[in-house]
């Protein structure tokens, strides 16, 4: 089973909105009986979706694919984009199988028509949601029923990448994402590995054979691989490392990305070492925070590239798939009265977001995101302000959550779902009397000053990890840090209150969201010929704080 964020948190958010803005709520029942959520965060909510929209859906088909074994094919269809800078071939090969389970093999390979060299290959794995016209998650679909195509709505990307000298390959894993959990009934990375093997053998059986779609298409660099994952595909890098060799995949980009942050205990593995970034947008009320909560448990896990995730706000989960904006599925809320950009707005961040990551990680062009250790975090993505957490690469040493200890004021904690109370594996942290905290993994809760011994040599930066813990009617909260020298002297420092981090979330529609944020400081040059033998954090209001990574 996937659960992605923890229900309690998003339910608070979504009623906190509707009842202060009571317009909303006739409003939110008309969208959610056409627009049911792709990857709910729990059973309950997925079936209701599929009982709001007249999906009548059978135990057979419920739990996974079932293409026919004698499926007719599609025949090959090949279209040239507008501009004429590519080609995108429509594939059908057949079905992949797993137990009783079958899957077609079929989705679009889009080719650049000027290449001279090999190009590097992005695989463009879509979104899982309803794949049938009247909301239902099956395959085939009742008869009468059209399918909705997610493959088809991420057409309009891979043309552009194309046109930047990228082979794209586009499988329809609709069908393959079909059950509710990424494991159970059926294996569902393996059936996703088995998918895109055969593009990629295709795609190498072409190199030698003009004709084999008939037409050309250019050679592929299958040693430079880079992966764009929506929602349930970002459990799926692990697959691609098997079809492709972990060594060849290059830079994963992801957008709204969904992993099991429901309970810390089966909390999704460590991101791969690989450069990194996913983007969530702020009215995403599909996966949430998922990115978020997941990369917060591993700041202190090291690793040699960059990896981070950022907010930005007004977008949704839906509205990058040209396919789910025509079937109307949108799962942000208030619309209607809040700041919420259109499709097009989407996609034009989308765009100038995945130009910039996959030129800087596979084709060497300079960028602003943080591709690189130690790069500082722009303000701006796209220009929307961004609200990052960033796992810091090759760093010089943390400052875990648990160093900080437990006394007067100083609490090691965690954010337990007051709903489960199984999910209380370790001390509660106090909940705000204004706001909503979203963590999952265990944190130090500051009341007071508190400090840490480390033995750091060399660094000449730091990063906090850290979040306010509601909201209190201010501008922010202001953070001091100390660091104790080896020569008995001292330096201090003072956060900015109005970094993203640390401002005040609560607005006139609600009472405010806290996530872990990084906040990255230079550090004096007094510092950086010394060793650091100690760090003390103080700040006018209560915060959680996860680590103090060293570069």
């Amino acid at each position: 089973m996937t659960l992605t964020t923890r229900p309690f948190v998003k339910l608070f958010t979504l009623s906190t909105l509707c009842l202060a803005l009571a317009a909303c709520q006739d409003k939110q029942a008309d969208k959610t009986a056409t627009a049911p959520a792709a990857e709910s965060t729990n059973t309950t909510s997925q079936n209701t979706a599929n009982t709001e929209t007249g999906g009548e859906m059978s135990e057979e088909f419920a739990t996974g694919p079932k293409a026919a074994a004698d499926r007719a094919l599609a025949p090959t269809a090949i279209s040239t984009s507008q501009d004429g800078k590519a080609t995108t071939i429509a594939v059908d090969f057949g079905n992949a199988t797993i137990g009783k389970y079958a899957a077609p093999i079929r989705g679009l390979i889009i080719t650049p028509n000027k290449a001279t060299t090999p190009t590097p290959l992005i695989v463009l794995s879509h979104l899982r949601a309803p794949n049938c016209a009247d909301m239902d998650a099956r395959f085939p679909c009742h008869d009468g029923v059209a399918e909705l195509r997610f493959d088809h709505g991420m057409q309009y990307l891979g043309e552009h990448l194309a046109a930047q000298g990228y082979t794209v390959i586009i499988p329809d894993l609709s069908p393959a994402f079909i059950g509710l959990g990424v494991t159970e009934p059926y294996d569902q990375p393996k059936l996703w590995q088995d998918i895109v093997s055969r593009f990629r053998d295709e795609l190498k059986a072409a190199a030698a054979d003009d004709k084999h779609f008939g037409t050309p298409v250019a050679a592929v660099d299958f040693t430079t691989v880079g992966l764009f994952l929506h929602s349930r595909s970002g459990q799926m890098t692990t697959a691609a490392e098997q079809v492709f060799g972990k060594d060849n995949i290059k830079s994963i980009f992801a957008y709204a990305p969904s992993y099991e942050t429901f309970e810390l205990a089966d909390i999704s593995p460590a991101p791969q070492d690989i450069p990194y970034l996913a983007i969530v947008g702020s009215l995403d009320t599909d996966v949430g925070a998922s990115a978020n909560l997941w990369l917060s448990h591993y700041t202190t896990t090291p690793r040699q590239t960059a990896a981070s995730t950022v907010e930005l706000s007004g977008f949704g989960h839906m509205s990058i798939n040209r396919t789910a904006v025509q079937a109307k599925m949108d799962d942000r809320r208030g619309c209607d009265i809040i700041t919420c950009h259109d499709d097009k707005a989407h996609e034009k961040m989308l765009l100038t977001a995945v130009d910039d990551w996959f030129g800087a990680t596979i084709q060497g062009k300079d960028s602003t995101l943080p591709t690189k250790p130690h790069q500082a975090l722009p303000k701006t993505v796209a220009g929307y302000p961004a609200r990052w957490l960033a796992l810091s690469a090759q760093s010089k040493g943390f400052i875990d959550a648990k160093d900080f200890g437990d006394s007067d004021g100083v609490k090691y904690c965690a954010y337990s779902d007051p709903m489960n109370p199984a999910s209380a594996i370790m001390p509660a942290c106090p909940e705000p009397e204004m706001g909503v905290v979203q963590a999952i993994t265990p944190v130090a809760y500051l009341s007071n000053a508190a400090k840490a011994t480390t033995n750091i040599q060399g660094a000449t930066a730091l990063a906090l990890q850290i979040a306010p813990t509601g909201s209190h009617g201010d501008k922010g909260t202001t953070v001091d840090i100390t660091l104790a020298l080896d020569d008995g002297n001292a330096v201090s420092l003072t956060l900015d209150p109005t970094d993203p981090a640390l401002i005040e979330r609560a607005s006139e529609h609600d009472s405010g969201m806290y996530r872990l944020g990084t906040v990255q400081v230079n550090l004096p040059k007094a510092a950086q010929n010394r060793t650091i033998t100690a760090v003390t954090i103080s700040s006018d209001h209560p915060v959680i704080v996860r680590s103090v990574d060293f570069w």
